[in-house]
C-alpha cells in the first residue's frame, strides 16, 4: 500500500514537472523577446569592463571597438555576443592580444587583453624627403604618433632604430612589413628597462651582404660607442648567445666600464668571446637596397 502511495506521488510530481516546463516554454515564446528587447538587456559601453589604458594611448579603446564592431544595443542574450565582442577588439590599433572574454550578470562583459606599448621611434624619410619618427612596438608594429604631437618631450623617452628611413609598408596597427625593423624593435624591447642606463641611443641594422631575415645590429650610444649585437632574439646563429645572455653580458660590463667614449667597440656575439673588438661592418641603406 504504501509502495502505491509513493508511486502514485512520483508519477503526480513528474506530470506537475512537466507542466511547469511547458507552462515556461510557452511563456518564454510569448514574453520573452519583449523582455530581452528593453533596454537593461542590451549591450552599452559602459556593460564593457576593459584594463586601464595606460597614458600613450589617447582615444577609448572601449569606446572605439563597440563604434567599430556596431556592438552598441546587441542583446545579451546573443549567442555570438562574445565572438562579435572579440572581433571588434581585435581590430583596434592599440589591442596586442584578447586574453578572455566572459559574460557576467549585470548585464557586464569582462574584456582581458594586452595593450601594444611604444618601444622605439624609428628614423624614416617622408614622400617630401622629411626627416620623422615613427613609434612601434617590441614587434615592429606600427603605431599611431599622436602622443608624440600632444607631448614632444616623449621623443626623448624611447631608443631610435635606424635601418635604412623607409616608410612603413602598411597603416599603423600593422606590422611595418621590413624584418629589419621588426627585428630592431625586438632588439628594443629586450632593452627597453635598461638602454637608458646603459647610454644607447639607437639600434642600427647593418648588412650582412645575405638577406634582410639575418642581418646583425648594433647598439650606438650617443657618444658613437658601438656594441655589436648581433642577430634579433630568435634567429641567432648557432653558437651565438641569445638575448637574454647578450643583455646580461652588457649589463656586467657596463657595471665596472664605461660605455660612452667615442669609439669604443664590443662584441656580445658568444658568450666565451664577448666584449672583444668588434669588426666594423657599414649600415644598409635600404633607399637603394631594395
Amino acid at each position: 500500500m504504501a509502495e502505491a502511495e509513493e508511486r502514485r506521488s512520483l508519477i503526480i510530481l513528474g506530470v506537475c514537472t512537466m507542466l511547469s516546463l511547458i507552462i515556461a516554454v510557452f511563456a518564454w515564446n510569448k514574453w520573452g523577446p519583449e523582455v530581452t528587447s528593453q533596454t537593461q538587456f542590451k549591450l552599452a559601453v559602459e556593460h564593457i569592463v576593459v584594463p586601464e589604458q595606460p597614458s600613450w594611448i589617447l582615444e577609448d579603446v572601449r569606446a572605439a571597438a563597440v563604434r567599430d564592431g556596431g556592438l552598441e544595443g546587441l542583446q545579451i542574450t546573443d549567442p555570438s555576443l562574445v565572438e562579435k565582442v572579440e572581433h571588434a577588439f581585435s581590430v583596434q590599433t592599440w589591442v596586442a592580444k584578447i586574453r578572455r572574454i566572459r559574460k557576467r550578470p549585470g548585464p557586464r562583459v569582462e574584456v582581458e587583453l594586452t595593450y601594444r606599448e611604444p618601444v622605439a621611434l624609428v628614423e624614416v624619410l617622408t614622400a617630401q624627403g622629411q626627416r620623422a619618427l615613427q613609434p612601434v612596438d617590441g614587434e615592429g608594429y606600427v603605431l599611431p604618433e599622436g602622443f608624440l604631437h600632444a607631448n614632444p618631450a616623449l621623443i626623448h623617452e624611447f631608443l631610435r632604430i635606424s635601418a635604412g628611413y623607409g616608410m612603413p609598408k602598411g597603416p599603423v596597427g600593422t606590422p611595418w612589413g621590413d624584418p629589419h625593423v621588426i627585428g630592431a624593435a625586438r632588439i628594443c624591447h629586450k632593452l627597453k628597462d635598461h638602454w637608458k642606463q646603459l647610454n644607447l641611443y639607437r639600434v642600427v641594422a647593418v648588412d650582412t651582404g645575405v638577406s634582410a631575415k639575418s642581418a646583425n645590429f648594433e647598439l650606438h650610444t650617443r657618444g658613437d660607442s658601438r656594441i655589436l649585437w648581433g642577430r634579433t632574439p630568435g634567429l641567432e646563429q648557432p653558437g651565438e648567445s641569445d638575448g637574454e645572455t647578450k643583455l646580461r653580458l652588457l649589463l656586467h660590463y657596463a657595471l665596472a666600464n664605461p660605455i660612452e667614449p667615442n669609439g669604443v667597440w664590443l662584441d656580445l656575439r658568444a658568450a666565451r668571446t664577448a666584449l672583444r673588438a668588434a669588426p666594423q661592418l657599414p649600415v644598409i641603406d635600404q633607399r637603394t637596397a631594395h
